[in-house]
């Protein structure tokens, strides 16, 4: 069923990339362009109208207000991140990508990470690459630790948490951390690195697959 949801953002894929000029800051600084939202849409209709979920809550980056909300007990939440990297996006750079993690009667059901101008993806039943990479992925958030590293060869800062995590699963990285991820960055990967035994951990924790509350930043690492 998400494959159908790629299939819907390659058709749409020239106006998406058309939309990377429109933009505007958000309170945090950052910044959201008019494709974000038109993916955003895009996602929301192909579950509500195509599928035609009972119960069905879209849990988006976008959309997010800090609300009271019992998301265990919605039967289908859905949470999506429409565009991972958009500093990346709205600067021409093909390392962006669309994270959709799915859980049904609070069980994870399927997830698809998606980069659509690599025209790469993963979802469920994706069988992973064991890595021999020496590389390791960060963020931006990292950067008060790297003096501790006194080789920086092997250190990448990509910009975007899709893309790291779709390296560390095909085996290309080591490993990704992230001190200041958001749940909607990072929780369709880990799912889909739990049916391939890979290491997650949030918070300094294995990661068990459960629902993660979106009102807080988390320290993810992933390793291979």
């Amino acid at each position: 069923m998400l494959i159908q949801i790629k299939k819907e953002i390659d058709k749409n894929l020239k106006k998406i990339i058309y939309f990377r000029k429109y933009k505007s800051k958000k309170k945090d600084d950052s910044y959201v362009s008019k494709a974000d939202l038109f993916i955003q849409d895009l996602i929301q209709t192909y579950f509500k109208k195509k599928l035609k979920l009972k119960n069905f809550y879209l849990l988006s980056e976008e959309n997010y207000e800090d609300k009271k909300i019992n998301y265990e007990s919605i039967d289908n939440l859905i949470i999506l991140d429409p565009i991972d990297g958009t500093e990346n996006f709205i600067s021409g750079i093909p390392m962006w990508g669309i994270s959709i993690c799915w859980y049904k009667k609070n069980k994870h059901f399927n997830s698809l990470i998606y980069l659509p101008e690599l025209n790469v993806s993963i979802t469920k039943n994706f069988k992973s690459e064991n890595s021999k990479s020496r590389i390791i992925g960060m963020s931006s958030s990292n950067n008060k630790i790297l003096k501790n590293y006194k080789n920086l060869n092997e250190i990448r800062i990509t910009g975007c948490c899709v893309y790291n995590i779709y390296n560390v699963l095909h085996g290309k990285f080591n490993s990704y951390t992230n001190k200041k991820a958001n749940v909607w960055d990072f929780i369709a990967g880990f799912n889909i690195a739990l049916e391939n035994s890979i290491s997650v951990k949030v918070d300094g924790k294995k990661y068990d697959g459960k629902i993660l509350k979106p009102n807080k930043k988390y320290n993810i690492e992933i390793k291979n």
